[in-house]
């Protein structure tokens, strides 16, 4: 696989994302995503912290916001990646998100994978990033699951 990888690089004239680029996209994307998420749910997001301050807050209430959440995020994700191979913040860094089997955008189940994977990987002490500072191609297993490389534009 590294092979295909390094030969795809060198035939496109493809360069890498630096870990520092795809960081400071991945701060821009949550940045951008919790705002969204105040606008769409500022009703509940209200209605929690009234129930916060009362000390009672329902479960379903807190999970039904959560799940909401977590589809807003993945629809995000999915989306951009899979129409523009980058979401905003790797737009606005420059980089974007490519298939290593196609040397284009990501496939609609790559870009989920992708998504789901970043997800749960962010939310578990970001294990899921660790690789990416070993790896040769700097791929996260967000990345290496669905085969996909971040380039620079």
């Amino acid at each position: 696989m590294e092979t295909k990888i390094a030969q795809l690089l060198e035939r496109e004239g493809l360069t890498l994302a630096s870990i520092q680029t795809r960081i400071l996209a991945y701060v821009l994307d949550v940045c951008i995503i919790s705002v969204a998420v105040s606008f769409l749910f500022w009703e509940e997001l209200l209605a929690v912290q009234i129930k916060l301050d009362s000390g009672n807050v329902p479960k379903d209430m807190m999970i039904e916001l959560l799940l909401w959440v977590f589809a807003f995020c993945m629809v995000y994700e999915v989306v951009f990646s899979m129409l523009y191979g980058a979401t905003l913040g790797k737009v606005v860094m420059k980089i974007r998100i490519i298939s290593i089997d196609f040397a284009d955008k990501p496939s609609f189940l790559q870009s989920f994978v992708r998504a789901l994977l970043k997800y749960i990987g962010s939310n578990i002490f970001y294990l899921s990033y660790l690789p990416a500072f070993d790896d040769e191609f700097r791929r996260a297993l967000h990345d290496k699951i669905p085969k996909t490389l971040v380039i620079s534009n």
